[in-house]
């Protein structure tokens, strides 16, 4: 085996991109096994081997999805590099600002390719063997909570599923599609939920499936919350005060433990509920058309993940179409909210 050896170029456009994203994957194929730390992740039952150049970053990296540590047979494998090889000395810059991210897409689709550069990271990937690979020059350069998430995204569409940014809740293995942008509500309403016995398989990003039985699957298990909203939540800030406030101000905690057999990997969809902040004395449920759910799903999902947008689209609109669809007006009570939440479920009839 060879030590990992990766082309100098220092400037990429449009002519040298794909000769580059493959001189990558040749020197990886050709890489010394011994050269990595190998760490498997499963996000939605998805099994990942993570191959990093740095056995520091698996519980950072690898720690924040679900299926840390299965022994099942990888389905795709995710290199991350963070310049600990002699071989990764220079990152090349994207030097083509005309040639957009749908130009670059339409490019590599033709070679069975994905690419993204931004905040001076590169991920690839190769969709025929689906292997997946993560450039920087330095481990500052990942950000925590978006760590490989656009590599998973990438992995779960090779396998017919989509990353959503949406929360759920549910009961019995039957559950509800929480849509909403990042402050509407939706991790407070998830916890609302656990409070009062509901289940979940996540409160900021799922995967969907979307068979004849829409499904929601787990692939992060933790939750992030500011202490206010922790506040509205008997006794809640003080099981998670260990853990650390992120850059945002924010909580970040382990669902797992903090709701014990709340966290589940699966969920089907029996209906999609926007919740909307209010000062209400009581929440109240509404129905909705589907166009209004499907122009929330579109706001909250702007497609920041490189892939399909128009696939996507016809997946969101044929859900929202299939299932009911519901307002959550929440009130300032967090455990009339979960009850609300509950009762909604028990009157649902199975699809």
């Amino acid at each position: 085996m060879q030590s990992l050896r990766l082309s100098s170029l220092e400037h990429l456009d449009r002519s040298t991109i794909v000769p580059w994203i493959r001189s990558v994957f040749d020197s990886l194929s050709g890489a010394d096994p011994e050269a990595f730390h190998t760490q498997m992740i499963a996000p939605a039952g998805t099994p990942i081997a993570l191959q990093l150049d740095d056995p520091r970053l698996a519980a950072p990296y690898g720690g924040r999805f679900v299926g840390w540590g299965n022994d099942a047979p990888p389905f795709s494998t995710h290199f991350v590099l963070t310049g600990q090889h002699p071989g990764l000395t220079v990152l090349p810059e994207w030097t083509d600002p005309a040639f957009g991210q749908a130009d670059l897409d339409t490019l590599l689709a033709g070679e069975g390719l994905r690419a993204s550069y931004q905040d001076r990271n590169w991920r690839l990937f190769d969709t025929v063997t689906r292997t997946g690979v993560q450039i920087s020059l330095r481990q500052g350069a990942l950000r925590p909570w978006h760590a490989g998430l656009l590599l998973v995204e990438w992995t779960l569409q090779s396998a017919g599923l989509s990353l959503t940014h949406a929360g759920t809740v549910g009961l019995d293995g039957r559950g509800l599609l929480l849509v909403g942008q990042s402050g509407s509500g939706k991790s407070g309403t998830t916890l609302a939920g656990l409070a009062e016995g509901l289940q979940t398989v996540g409160d900021d990003f799922v995967a969907l499936g979307f068979g004849e039985q829409p499904v929601a699957r787990s692939v992060f298990p933790l939750a992030r919350q500011d202490p206010a909203g922790l506040d509205r939540i008997a006794g809640l800030r003080q099981r998670v005060a260990r853990h650390r406030v992120n850059h945002l101000g924010k909580f970040e905690f382990d669902l797992r433990p903090t709701f014990p057999g709340a966290f589940v990997d699966e969920l089907t969809l029996d209906a999609i509920v926007l919740p909307v902040i209010s000062d209400a004395a009581t929440p109240s449920i509404t129905p909705i058309p589907p166009a209004d759910a499907m122009v929330e799903l579109l706001r909250s999902n702007p497609f920041r993940y490189v892939g399909s947008p128009g696939s996507r689209m016809a997946r969101f609109a044929a859900l929202t179409r299939s299932r009911p669809c519901f307002r959550l007006t929440l009130s300032t009570d967090a455990g009339a909210n979960g009850r609300a939440l509950r009762h909604l479920l028990e009157g649902l009839a199975p699809h």
